[in-house]
């Protein structure tokens, strides 16, 4: 009898404590995503030049009408697709 209430309270308390962990976490999780809703905080990172090696638009191939294709991120937030 003694063994089956430890075990109860045992479960019980694992089951609040998982409750509580889940309810709580995303407030310390690292990620805000207010900060990632436009382009500008989002490609700030990630601000450069990229090639593109491949570029479709539905089922048609857009690299076989075009030499190169390269996306631009710049600082402001803003692209540049050439």
């Amino acid at each position: 009898m003694v063994l089956n209430k430890k075990l109860t309270y045992r479960i019980l308390s694992t089951t609040l404590l998982m409750i509580l962990l889940l309810c709580f976490l995303p407030m310390f999780g690292g990620c805000a995503a207010g900060e990632l809703s436009s382009l500008r905080s989002f490609s700030k990172p990630y601000a450069g030049e990229y090639r593109c090696i491949e570029a479709t638009l539905g089922k048609k191939d857009l690299l076989e009408q075009y030499r190169s294709v390269d996306l631009v991120l710049k600082e402001d937030g803003t692209f540049e697709l050439t």
